[in-house]
């Protein structure tokens, strides 16, 4: 699927449009190797580069190529069985801002339903804006995990096998996002400090804000990584009292 985005100062809305102009935002989901190639060549794009957002363990990083920026990341993608990370692709031309992603993701929802408010033609706003949006997506998984974590924390004598389980497949989510988030956070001081965009103080203050609330999302998954820790050596602690207590028992009632 294939939109074209386009708000200006003098649009109060965003609006989606037949063909594309500069100053558009263009926005493709599972796109086709079709799709794929023919953005290679309308838009003098890297193909190569193109076709790795395709590849579902592709790891968020930076790529410039023909003065167009290539910004490779991953957001949180939940489907009916489990929930995990995928790649995503924004590039950074002179005339349009791209975002391809392999799967349908509602991230920037917000911003497609004009709860946020943008401009397509301030494209190094827009590109930050992105960033924020899946900040706040992975902010929204984090946050509710964390919550199950601590409650089961709390309840230590009441967790049973399947509390355990579900705990593991809570650090496996921890651990993914932790490694996603650590090198967008590598992204963000490289946008920073490097002259990858045209970059004004409220760009700055932007990426400064992206920053620091990685940094706290950073902090909140290796927390919640140590809890589950605790929690399981706990178990293992608990689990074996209760054995030995059996093993006394019936030891005593062999004497007997």
């Amino acid at each position: 699927m294939l939109k074209i985005y386009y708000k200006d100062l003098k649009n109060k809305t965003l609006k989606v449009l037949p063909k594309d102009k500069t100053g558009t935002w263009i926005y493709i989901t599972q796109p086709t190797e079709a799709q794929i190639n023919l953005l290679a060549r309308n838009y003098s794009l890297k193909k190569s580069l193109l076709k790795d957002t395709l590849d579902p363990y592709e790891v968020p990083r930076l790529e410039i190529e023909d003065d167009n920026l290539y910004l490779f990341t991953r957001v949180p993608y939940q489907n009916s069985t489990a929930t995990n990370t995928t790649p995503i692709l924004i590039v950074y031309t002179s005339k349009h801002l791209f975002t391809i992603t392999p799967h349908k993701i509602n991230t920037f929802d917000p911003i497609v339903n004009g709860k946020t408010e943008i401009f397509t033609t301030q494209k190094t706003k827009l590109l930050l804006q992105l960033l924020s949006c899946i900040n706040n997506s992975y902010n929204t998984i984090i946050t509710s995990l964390s919550r199950s974590i601590h409650n089961a924390s709390e309840n230590l004598e009441k967790i049973h096998n399947r509390d355990v389980t579900r705990l593991v497949t809570y650090e496996n989510v921890m651990n993914n996002f932790l490694t996603s988030l650590k090198r967008n956070e590598l992204i963000l001081t490289n946008l920073l400090t490097k002259k990858y965009l045209p970059l004004f103080e409220t760009d700055k203050d932007l990426i400064e804000d992206l920053n620091l609330s990685t940094k706290q999302l950073i902090e909140i998954c290796q927390t919640s990584l140590n809890m589950i820790i605790n929690i399981r050596d706990a178990f293992t602690i608990i689990m074996t009292n209760n054995l030995n207590r059996v093993i006394k028992l019936f030891t005593f009632l062999t004497v007997i």
